[in-house]
Parts: structure tokens; C-alpha cells; sequence
């Protein structure tokens, strides 16, 4: 194996855990079935580690090249340092998806790492489908990070970009197209579901004008409470009405957005950079995976990051820079889970819930300016069931509700137009 492992984790032991794909060199840097797992035993008498490789097997199939694919992996372990995980965007199993996806395969240890139950393949696409609506065929991929983390339940969060399924691996990443998902079990790891954190304007920026040989993409990350009651997932993106579209995402903010996994209540997805002195150059982030808790109530995120000029020779050393106050309060934790934002040019529209719907649905709309807004209801087959002109709403939170008494049972697409951009999603009248 080789290069950098791609994920480090400290167990409430003191035991540190690093990760990374055993790698065929000879064959076209070739993934070879094994993830190199390096435990870090704490010794408190000495006050170092010792260290032991634990190689643990996930068979990747082969594409129709005959290669094996893995992204990228991570391991996470539980507030006791029993239950952990170790996981990779990769592929095992072409019954749940196709040929060319990447998409969430993990193995889960109860004692410690000493043993690995069977691997398993989380269907990304039944789950994001409903959300994104962005692949013909209902196929989806995930690309190309991964973090994860174990909640105080014992339960396994990913936090990956996942987006329509391209040829060879690639994914679709037109704005409104993907987003950044927290897929998490909360059985252990036998049925698994998604929460839409977001859906960025920008994926992949680069950087270097002369070769364009530094590139970043939107760098999920995940950082939890020492108890494990709360988790904030933390991305790159760049405001395209600010910078443009043509750079990609070359000029980043840090998105945060927090979840309480014992009320089920989510923060808002909140950019925590933007007209500070770091707007635009947020670039290669890492978020510590630990919160601090400065006072009762109140949860920071330690951010670090490198200033990236894009004009500059990628061989120029880099500032480094921390985030001071990425902080959330209990009172920011208001949103259900299953509201989820869906993000456009001149504001946010939240999922509509409940989903499935049997009688009046609740919808709430951010605007950051004031729009013309028109809500329109179809049926799959395009017919319009409702339509609603809502006319000129002033910036800020509106709330609507949807009557669907009477309304066949069926799938339908709830489409909110603002200033001329639409924002549609899925609902099910059942």
C-alpha cells in the first residue's frame, strides 16, 4: 500500500485509527481488495502509541475494463472505541447498482476491530432519487470523498456528494442536479436512508492557470459532539452570483449545517464566510472531527484552510488560516429532518413534508430578495393539478401549506418557480 492515508480517527481510549486502500502500483495504481487499517494502541505509561496493521478485506467487482474502483475510505469508531466502521466509495455488488457507480460500501466491528462483519452496499440511488430527480434512470453515483462518523446511538453517518450517474465513474454536477447527503442507518447498519444537506451551485474548482494541475472538489466533511448527540457537516462552495460559473468551484466558502440526532431537529445550512476577510478562499479545508463546546448550549467547529490564489504556480507555498466562531447554538437546531433546503439563485425552498402526504403538506420558503414566485403541481404524466401565483414575496421566511384531500394516490412534482428559476422536487400522495 501507499501514499497518505485518507482518514484518521482518536477513539475515546486514546487509540488512533488511520485508513487506506492497498494499492497494485504495477497496474495502473489498480485497487487490490484490502483496506490497510493501522491501529494505534495508547500507552499511557509512556505516553506513545504502538502500532499493528489490521488489513481488512473489501472485495471491489471489476468494471467492464477490469479494474477495481475505490475512491476513497474512512473509518469511524463509537464513543466506547467497540462499534466501529471502516467504509469506501467504491463497488461489490451489480444486483444494487450499475457498472459505472461508485457508491457506499462498509463493514462494521462490534469488538473493537478484533473481527468485521460482512460487507454492505448501500443503495444510493433509491435514496437520493427522491430528492434529485436528476437521472432519467433513477441512477445515481456518489463523488469522490467520503467522511464518516458514529453517532451516541452506534449508528453509522457518511457525508458524500452524490449526483446522476455519468459513463466511467464520473458524475453529473450541474447545479441543481446533486448535492451533499448525510446517508445514515439508525438499526446498525441493516436499512439506511438520506438527509439533502444541500445542493451547491459548484463542485470541482481548479487552480494554477498555467497548468491547472491543483483541483479540488467540495470537500464533504463531518465533525460531532464528544457524546455524539450532535454531527455538523461542513462542504466547499462557491457563489456563482458572486464570482461567476465559468471558474468552477475556485473560489469556496465553508457551509455548515448541524444535526441533533436525539430530537431529529437540523440547523440550517449556514455559510459561514461569505463578506468575512476568508470569502472566496476557503481551499482545502479540514474540519476537526471533534466540536469544541465554548460555553452551555453553544458548539464550535474548528475549521483550518489554505488561501489558494488560482492565478498562482501551484508550487508557491500557501497561507494557512483557522475559522474562529463556526458556531451553533441549541436554539439553531429548528428544522426538522426531512425539511431539507433546496438551494437556488435568490434563495431556498424546504422539502415539502410529511412525505408521503395524505392531507395538507407544509412547505417554507427563504428568499434573500424580493421575487416573483409561482407554485405549480403536476402529475407525472405533466398534467397540472394545482397552480398557484403567489405574486411578489418580499426577502425572507414565508410558510405554505398544500391541500391534497381528494387527490389520487400517486407520484407528483411540486415546482416553485422564483425570479424565473424553478425548483422542483418529488412528493407521493398516498
Amino acid at each position: 500500500h501507499y501514499q497518505v492515508p485518507d482518514d484518521m480517527v482518536l477513539d475515546a481510549n486514546g487509540n488512533t485509527w488511520t485508513i487506506e486502500p492497498s494499492i497494485d502500483l504495477n497496474n495502473a495504481m489498480d485497487y487490490v481488495d484490502t483496506l490497510m487499517v493501522r491501529k494505534g494502541t495508547w500507552q499511557a505509561g509512556t505516553n506513545t502509541h504502538t502500532y499493528m496493521d489490521m488489513p481488512v478485506e473489501l472485495a471491489a467487482s471489476a468494471d467492464a475494463t477490469g479494474n477495481k474502483q475505490l475512491a476513497n475510505s474512512s473509518v469511524a469508531f463509537g464513543m466506547n472505541g467497540n462499534i466501529g466502521y471502516v467504509s469506501a466509495l467504491s463497488h461489490i455488488d451489480y444486483n444494487t447498482e450499475p457498472d459505472s457507480v461508485l457508491t457506499i460500501v462498509t463493514r462494521k466491528t462490534t469488538d473493537g476491530g478484533t473481527t468485521w462483519g460482512a460487507p454492505i452496499q448501500v443503495d444510493i440511488s433509491t435514496i437520493a432519487d427522491p430528492f434529485l430527480l436528476s437521472d432519467p434512470n433513477g441512477s445515481y453515483t456518489a463523488g469522490f470523498e467520503l467522511k464518516t462518523q458514529v453517532d451516541a446511538n452506534g449508528n453509522l453517518h457518511v457525508v458524500c456528494a452524490i449526483g446522476p450517474d455519468a459513463d466511467g465513474f464520473s458524475i453529473g454536477t450541474e447545479a441543481g442536479t446533486w448535492g451533499i447527503f448525510d446517508i445514515y442507518t439508525t438499526d446498525g447498519g441493516t436499512t439506511w436512508t438520506g438527509f439533502l444537506l444541500a445542493q451547491p451551485q459548484q463542485f470541482r474548482g481548479f487552480w494554477d492557470t498555467a497548468g491547472s494541475d491543483l483541483s479540488e472538489d467540495s470537500r464533504p466533511q463531518v465533525t460531532t459532539t464528544t457524546d455524539r448527540t450532535k454531527m455538523f457537516f461542513s462542504w466547499l462552495d462557491t457563489d456563482s452570483l458572486i464570482f461567476g460559473t465559468f471558474d468552477g468551484n475556485a473560489f469556496p466558502d465553508l457551509w455548515v449545517r448541524g444535526f441533533d440526532v436525539n430530537t431529529g431537529m437540523s440547523t440550517a445550512a449556514t455559510n459561514f464566510t461569505t463578506g468575512t476577510a476568508a470569502d472566496g478562499q476557503v481551499s482545502y479545508g479540514v474540519a476537526s472531527k471533534y466540536a469544541f463546546v465554548p460555553q452551555a448550549g453553544t458548539y464550535r467547529v474548528p475549521y483550518c484552510y489554505m488561501v489558494n490564489d488560482p492565478i498562482s504556480p501551484s508550487t508557491d507555498m500557501k497561507p494557512f488560516n483557522y475559522l474562529n466562531e463556526v458556531d451553533f447554538t441549541d436554539a439553531d437546531f429548528n428544522i426538522p429532518v426531512g425539511i431539507n433546503a433546496i438551494e437556488g439563485d435568490y434563495g431556498t425552498v424546504s422539502v415539502l413534508y410529511p412525505n408521503p402526504l395524505s392531507g395538507v403538506g407544509t412547505y417554507d420558503l427563504d428568499l434573500t430578495a424580493k421575487q416573483d414566485v409561482l407554485v405549480t403541481v403536476t402529475n407525472i404524466y405533466g398534467q397540472v393539478i394545482s397552480r398557484n401565483d403567489l405574486g411578489t414575496l418580499i426577502p425572507g421566511s414565508h410558510r405554505f401549506t398544500l391541500d391534497v384531500n381528494n387527490w389520487s394516490n400517486g407520484i407528483y412534482l411540486l415546482n416553485i418557480n422564483i425570479g424565473g428559476q424553478d425548483l422542483t422536487q418529488r412528493f407521493v400522495v398516498n
